[in-house]
């Protein structure tokens, strides 16, 4: 099992504002521990975490998940 983390794509930053990226945390609570937002920044990957309270700082869960999809999926 492990604790599950939602991954939600976007191919910009700006593509969802940060009431929006906090919605869907909120909304997905109870299935996920906490959302995470992955997007390109500057010629690497960027990543914004919430859970349904609040963006926070860091999500070891939520990580690993992208990466594994990033080199599963690459």
């Amino acid at each position: 099992m492990g604790n599950p983390a939602g991954c939600v794509y976007l191919k910009d930053q700006n593509d969802l504002p940060v009431e929006g990226m906090q919605q869907i945390a909120r909304e997905l609570a109870g299935f996920v521990s906490e959302v995470v937002y992955v997007f390109p920044e500057e010629g690497h990957i960027g990543l914004r975490y919430f859970s349904s309270e609040r963006e926070v700082a860091f999500c070891g869960h939520a990580t690993i998940a992208v990466m594994y999809d990033l080199i599963k999926n690459d």
